[in-house]
């Protein structure tokens, strides 16, 4: 049986987990997430075929990390496949109108919900984080409201799960996912199968906004610097009216975020808080 090796970084806090992701995610088999005990301290578990190399990892996580209080450890394990005994224990998650359940999930998905499966992996978005959850409901309360968009982008997309989404919310919109890793839109791709999705959304690994395209719906879950750096061509990415929703900010940075995107033309409808993490959203002047 093959063995498998598993790192462990404990004492993160939240604003740590993304960029734990996206630096570790090439090297891991896997990557999964804990939150201890409702605390905003994640534990983040990482797989690998081959032993990882502590002193390197620290040293990455060390020039990367804000929060310096992060513990390491590692263990050998005989599992055969870590991952498909993780997801097992994965159950369904219910967010607003949104129904997100793993694929091993075998009863009847509940009526009235916009069902949407989503196992743990490699990229971000499995729909328990509040700044994931927060974009699902702050997609959902704009099509309550009436607003139907025709060309949406997902920046940072991730596992995809905001882009699947907004096909579920708006089947007739053309959706445009992109990421900086490749792994994320190759995950992307795949769940996009598991939902059924043929068609109507584009994948683009890209850091930026796509060019040839303006856009009357974005959503960016990702960190609040390249929020504010996206915010320079943000003007000429979003049409008139277009709504925007920001994500992944830390409420001590919201208002960094908040003055680079208003200076930029863009007025804010509503800030929701949820602990230490805020969602900005606006509409283009």
């Amino acid at each position: 049986m093959a063995k498998t090796w598993f790192l462990t970084v404990s004492g993160c806090n939240t604003e740590d987990v993304k960029i734990v992701e996206r630096t570790l995610a090439r090297q891991a088999l896997s990557i999964n997430l804990r939150e201890i005990n409702d605390s905003l301290e994640w534990e983040i578990l990482l797989q690998y075929t081959k032993k990882p190399k502590l002193p390197y990892i620290a040293t990455v996580l060390v020039s990367n990390l804000r929060h310096r209080k992060f513990k390491l450890s590692l263990k050998q394990d005989k599992v055969k496949d870590w991952v498909k005994r993780y997801r097992r224990d994965r159950v369904p998650l219910k967010t607003g109108q949104f129904f997100v359940y793993p694929s091993h999930f075998s009863e009847n998905l509940p009526e009235g919900l916009f069902p949407i499966c989503m196992d743990a992996g490699l990229a971000f978005g499995t729909g328990d984080h509040p700044t994931t959850s927060g974009c699902l409901r702050a997609l959902e309360g704009f099509a309550a409201d009436g607003y139907v968009p025709s060309n949406a982008v997902d920046i940072g997309c991730g596992t995809g799960i905001l882009s699947i989404a907004m096909r579920k919310l708006w089947p007739n919109a053309i959706v445009t996912a992109v990421d900086i890793d490749p792994i994320a839109i190759s995950v992307c791709r795949n769940n996009l199968k598991h939902n059924g999705i043929s068609s109507g959304v584009k994948t683009l690994v890209l850091d930026g906004w796509p060019t040839g395209i303006k856009f009357d719906l974005c959503v960016a879950n990702i960190l609040s610097d390249p929020l504010i750096f996206l915010a320079s061509d943000a003007s000429l990415a979003v049409k008139k009216g277009g709504r925007v929703v920001l994500s992944g900010i830390m409420a001590s940075q919201a208002k960094n975020v908040f003055c680079a995107w208003e200076k930029s033309g863009f007025t804010l409808l509503d800030r929701r808080d949820d602990g230490e993490w805020t969602i900005l959203i606006f509409c283009r002047k």
